[in-house]
């Protein structure tokens, strides 16, 4: 009663308490979820120039692609492809505004009945595009299925786009033809050509020098664009795999072992299978040359209901028991009409394909003959319509299943109604091979899968791992328990997959986190097991440090030093002297050009020959630093190449090259264009 008192008498006290912890609890919550420990959120997924990419739309269209690939692509494939097309159509966007080019309502509908050729649904009576059959659709989908109809708007804007690109590329293609000058300047660099007397210096005539960092620093500062890099990070994990044991395998084979007995005496082995097998019942008849040939010898040597096995197959103990033999022929020469029942070449509905396929097969039925001429006309395969429906020779399994079973499980000349997911097929069997015995094999799987003791145990090693890793040095405890450490170097903001592990995006986002030092260790679950993975390096956006840059920057730097080393000491025009006195020797070089600057010994040297058609007849150069050393050049010939009547084919030519490399716009106009615009990429704090 004291205490309840004393409660009551503090009751202003408690609740004060009460709302400071409350207080306390929020405010940790907020700043374990606030900006202070996490990504700022974005609202914009990234800019291109002036404009915005938003984040929304962005997401929507991810969604939309991944909908689209039927889940074959995974997030990050999406998003990449997704942020490359808005990326060029909004670098395109720009160029478009700039040169006004702009597309009218007839140049869209004209590119709408090139894309939509064949579509019924905008197509009059004689299958040719109609603007007014498809006005009639869109009014009926605008009204009944306005989903469908924004999706039609949005893919109109697509074809707008596509119009505006073609016009922009072709402005481009007329702009890059070679003029007469032009083909002229290439023939004089492929036809005038030079011979000289050379002395070549190795770099390694000169004495050892050093370089420094400061001296590296100042290269890259001067060359900025050749030592940029991206933010990356290098790691190395220990991979616990969820991989079934000894123990489990030899679990397998004896539960495999248990129901021999039964599935030897079993008269109903699809039965059997279905309801003890790991795998369902999928036993096919198949030819002596489709066995395994590992085994191949001991399943012909089997009687029909005899059983061999256990044997281990992969990651699984099984056995096969012969169900069923039959004579086939191994091939056959077919022919056939098919009727689709989709894509562009299906009629206006299935029943409207059946109906014409029944009578088809009336008329084959009643005279076989006129099933190649009704093939060139009706047939919408078109490999074999033009050869009458002939399909040639095919062996047994080519074709879909009921296909399949109509050709080959009847003699030459029948004539069948077949349907399959083409369409309908009026078929006719023209020859057989001769028969060779199938066999129909069905298999008993009891599947080697990790136990419930050996998944605790991976855990328990994996735990163990991670504790003893964070409190030593990686590589040594991993070394000490027979763990392999595997490195992964140079991870990429955006990337996704960890080669080993496959598309584990957290791994990436863990290491590229704020809030992640070098050494740090976390362990993952993943799909395979667990994984314990250790931050090794952090490397910065920007310009490469020396350290990364001198592997780069050092041999080129004591080239330029030894250059200027070797220099110094020449001080004679004559080549004699100068190859007497570094040891090495005077060589010719005949009948060289610039657009093949090859000199003997020493491979393209493209400065050292454009100095030799700058000199006169029997002129000696100043030395020449090339890629290979230091040259000394006398020129002994120069012979022009004489003047061509007229330089259009060449020109005409050069056009053709240029054209041709812009076959592919992506790789070099958008490229160019991308280069010239600064993008704000933000995909890594949203994905």
């Amino acid at each position: 009663m004291a205490i309840l008192n004393s409660i009551r008498k503090k009751t202003a006290v408690l609740i004060i308490i009460i709302a400071m912890a409350l207080f306390a609890f929020v405010l940790s919550d907020l700043i374990t979820n606030s900006s202070f420990s996490q990504p700022k959120a974005v609202d914009k997924i990234g800019q291109v120039g002036d404009k915005e990419i938003d984040r929304t739309e962005f997401a929507r269209n991810v969604e939309n692609y991944i909908r689209q690939t039927q889940g074959r692509s995974t997030t990050m494939q999406a998003v990449k492809t997704v942020w490359d097309n808005k990326v060029q159509e909004l670098v395109l966007e720009e160029e478009f505004e700039t040169l006004g080019i702009q597309v009218g309502r007839d140049q869209i509908i004209n590119k709408l009945a090139e894309t939509l050729a064949g579509n019924p649904n905008f197509s009059d009576d004689d299958g040719f595009f109609d603007e007014d059959v498809m006005t009639e659709y869109l009014a009926t989908i605008k009204a009944t299925q306005p989903q469908q109809y924004q999706q039609w708007q949005q893919y109109e804007k697509s074809v707008a786009n596509q119009v505006r690109r073609e016009i922009y590329l072709n402005l481009i293609k007329a702009g890059v033809g070679a003029t007469q000058l032009e083909a002229k300047q290439n023939y004089k660099l492929e036809t005038d050509n030079v011979s000289f007397q050379v002395v070549r210096i190795p770099f390694d005539k000169a004495s050892e020098v050093e370089v420094s960092t400061a001296e590296i620093n100042a290269y890259i500062k001067e060359n900025p664009e050749k030592f940029e890099q991206k933010a990356q990070r290098d790691i190395q994990y220990v991979l616990f795999e969820n991989k079934a044991s000894k123990a489990d395998e030899d679990r397998a084979e004896e539960n495999l072992t248990e129901l021999l007995d039964e599935f030897k005496s079993t008269e109903n082995a699809e039965t059997f299978i279905n309801i003890n097998s790991d795998e369902p019942y999928s036993a096919s008849f198949r030819f002596e040359n489709q066995l395994p040939s590992a085994r191949k010898n001991d399943l012909l040597a089997l009687e029909v209901g005899e059983v061999f096995g256990p044997f281990k197959d992969n990651n699984a103990w099984k056995a096969t028991k012969l169900v069923d033999t039959k004579m086939m022929a191994d091939s056959v020469k077919a022919s056939h009409i098919l009727i689709p029942n989709r894509g562009p070449k299906a009629l206006e509905t299935p029943e409207a394909s059946k109906k014409l396929a029944d009578s088809l097969f009336a008329l084959v039925e009643t005279n076989p003959s006129k099933l190649g001429d009704l093939a060139k006309e009706f047939s919408g395969d078109p490999g074999s319509a033009e050869k009458g429906g002939d399909l040639g020779w095919n062996p047994y399994g080519t074709f879909v299943p009921s296909f399949n079973e109509a050709v080959f499980n009847n003699e030459p000349g029948y004539v069948g109604l077949v349907e399959s997911q083409f369409g309908y097929h009026i078929v006719k069997v023209e020859e057989l091979s001769d028969k060779s015995t199938m066999y129909k094999f069905a298999d008993l799987t009891i599947n080697i899968k990790p136990s419930e003791e050996t998944l605790n145990t991976v855990y328990k090693d994996a735990g163990n791992f991670f504790l003893d890793a964070s409190d030593g040095e990686f590589t040594e405890v991993a070394e000490a328990k027979g763990y392999e450490v595997k490195p992964v170097i140079g991870i990429n903001e955006l990337d996704e997959n960890i080669p080993g592990l496959g598309a584990q995006r957290n791994i990436v986002q863990w290491a590229f986190g704020e809030e992640q030092t070098v050494g740090d260790i976390k362990q993952f679950e993943i799909d395979k097991g667990y994984v314990i993975v250790q931050l090794n390096n952090k490397t910065k956006k920007g310009l490469q440090s020396a350290q990364q840059a001198s592997a780069v920057v050092t041999p080129i730097l004591e080239k330029e030093k030894k250059a200027e080393s070797i220099i110094a000491q020449i001080n004679s025009e004559d080549l004699s002297t100068i190859a007497s006195q570094f040891e090495v020797s005077v060589q010719t070089a005949s009948a060289v050009n610039m657009a093949s600057p090859l000199i003997p010994g020493a491979g393209q040297e493209p400065k050292v020959v454009g100095a030799a058609f700058a000199l006169e007849k029997d002129e000696v150069s100043q030395p020449v630093v090339g890629q290979k050393g230091v040259y000394v050049i006398k020129l002994t010939d120069r012979v022009e190449a004489p003047e061509l009547p007229s330089y259009k084919s060449a020109a005409l030519r050069e056009t053709q090259d240029r054209m041709q490399k812009l076959q592919n716009p992506n790789n070099t106009v958008i490229k160019a264009l991308k280069d010239a615009k600064e993008i704000e990429d933000n995909r890594a704090l949203v994905y």
